[in-house]
């Protein structure tokens, strides 16, 4: 199963409501929880105004990429355009190479 979680900018894909929500970058409303074995989530499209309030599931979700201006490192709050003395790059979607130590002791 697809690893999502609230908050995360979602499409579907690979279910017959895929083309008719083409386009549609949904915002996770709630963590996943289960329905009868399913993985559902809620989740509101910002464009349309469409809200999956009953649910739906995560199989047919995928994951959006945060554009670089909305990239922050969890660990000092560097961004794309706000970079880290020295430089840095993005080794994961909220970690920046400059804290990559720092992560590995808080974790």
């Amino acid at each position: 199963m697809p690893n999502i979680k609230k908050g995360d900018r979602v499409i579907i894909s690979g279910s017959a409501e895929e083309i008719k929500y083409r386009g549609c970058i949904f915002e996770v409303l709630t963590e996943p929880y289960i329905v009868s074995g399913s993985e559902l989530v809620k989740m509101k499209c910002h464009e349309n105004g469409k809200y999956f309030g009953g649910g739906y599931s995560t199989e047919f979700l995928l994951k959006v990429p945060k554009r670089y201006d909305e990239q922050k490192c969890r660990i000092c709050g560097c961004t794309w355009y706000n970079a880290c003395p020295g430089g840095c790059y993005w080794v994961e979607e909220d970690l920046c190479s400059a804290c990559v130590d720092v992560a590995k002791e808080i974790e």
